[in-house]
């Protein structure tokens, strides 16, 4: 069994991105950015957390950077994410 992930959203001056900081690294000291619409193919934690939010339909990018993951909505007047 993993971890226990702790998730906290933080403050974004961007209609439509939302801003997280985990409290644990996906990526080390690298970026990974992944786009609606291409393969995720990557075996990574940051790549399986992307491939689960851009399957909600509602996200056209994420963006991970070592516990900062910031997610660009499909609708930019959103400021969340819907159940």
């Amino acid at each position: 069994m993993g971890q226990q992930i702790t998730v906290a959203p933080l403050p974004s001056r961007r209609p439509g991105v939302l801003r997280f900081e985990t409290n644990r690294n996906f990526t080390g000291m690298g970026h990974e950015s992944f786009r609606a619409g291409a393969d995720i193919v990557v075996s990574t934690p940051s790549a399986a957390l992307a491939r689960t939010l851009v399957g909600t339909g509602q996200v056209d990018a994420v963006h991970v950077f070592g516990n900062i993951v910031t997610v660009d909505l499909r609708d930019r007047k959103s400021t969340r994410l819907n159940s």
